[in-house]
């Protein structure tokens, strides 16, 4: 199958060699980087904060984004949240060259309405942003033991707070909540 794409960058790719070389300068070559496991068409990693790590308190405290912001200076690099996640942006203009910089970084609804806090800064052409997430923490959980005659219906006993309820039409809850704790 044609691809148009491919063929054009080729094209171009040509064209910029050509003009490099008459100029007197080659193709750069022996390019070797170590980008923190960022890519040109991936310009973002993120990774885990976890607090109490290996232990049975384990939780996950925030995260951690390290976003590409090359040729963007540090104080117009912008961080912005948005309702499916963040979008970093920003634009320099050097010596007459405009460089721009704008990436989404999807983010879970699940996880956008669990943020606290972000902050961020600028680096070296690197954006590090951190998320701080809500009740980071965790407070235990109250487990008590029932204490019910088998005459009692546990589902209405339990939704009632220790009331017992005689008629199960009295229940606000549907039958599919009693189905799904059988299930």
């Amino acid at each position: 199958m044609y691809n148009f794409y491919k063929d054009m960058n080729n094209l171009m790719d040509t064209m910029d060699t050509l003009s490099n070389s008459l100029i007197g300068f080659g193709v750069p070559s022996r390019i070797r980087f170590n980008t923190g496991s960022t890519k040109d068409m991936m310009p973002a990693v993120w990774k885990v904060w976890k607090k109490n790590e290996g232990t049975s308190n384990e939780y996950v405290a925030g995260y951690k984004a390290v976003c590409r912001t090359v040729g963007i200076d540090k104080e117009d690099v912008n961080v912005v949240l948005k309702e499916n996640g963040l979008e970093v942006s920003g634009e320099t203009v050097v010596d007459g060259t405009k460089y721009t910089q704008h990436v989404e970084l999807p983010i879970s609804r699940e996880v956008v309405q669990q943020i606290d806090k972000i902050s961020y800064f600028s680096k070296d052409g690197l954006t590090y942003i951190f998320i701080l997430m809500k009740n980071v923490y965790p407070n235990p959980v109250n487990i008590e033991k029932l204490n019910i005659s088998e005459d009692t219906n546990a589902r209405d006993y339990f939704l009632n707070n220790g009331q017992t309820v005689l008629d199960s039409e009295q229940s606000e809850v549907s039958e599919d909540f009693e189905d799904k704790l059988e299930g």
